[in-house]
């Protein structure tokens, strides 16, 4: 009897340690919809401008087929050349127990300026809550893959 109410204590610990505490569905679609308005911004003030607004300070981005590139300033100069338009979708989001730290990942499309065509892929963004309360990207990495089906 004593080793099944250890049972039950152990067992319940462990479920409510597993819960997300304040964090929930509630914080995750707050990530959607920054990274949502994230991508409305690049599409309305250009790419290098939405990246340098929504990342951290020392962000990192990981480019494809290109070397990383550190902090915020780097990503601005690094994007300023981008020919094109990018857009993205955030198709799902999770955010750690302490609610300051989670991520967003969906598909995106490139469109060469000039070009018809059509790059597509996916994405991964890490975002950490900031001091004021708003969300900054830390790490964002995207790969090419085919087009949705």
């Amino acid at each position: 009897m004593r080793s099944l109410g250890l049972c039950i204590l152990l067992a319940s610990l462990a479920i409510v340690g597993c819960r997300t505490a304040g964090a929930g569905k509630n914080t995750a679609q707050v990530l959607i919809d920054t990274d949502a308005a994230f991508s409305r911004a690049a599409a309305s003030s250009g790419v290098a401008v939405a990246f340098r607004d929504y990342a951290a300070a020392d962000a990192l981005m990981l480019p494809q087929g290109a070397q990383p590139v550190r902090g915020r300033d780097n990503i601005f100069e690094a994007s300023r050349n981008d020919t094109g338009s990018l857009t993205w979708v955030p198709r799902g989001a999770d955010v750690s127990y302490s609610a300051d730290l989670g991520y967003t990942w969906g598909e995106y499309e490139f469109r060469a300026n000039g070009s018809s065509e059509v790059h597509y892929g996916k994405y991964v963004t890490v975002w950490k809550k900031q001091s004021d309360g708003s969300w900054k990207f830390v790490v964002d990495v995207g790969n090419q893959s085919p087009a949705r089906k």
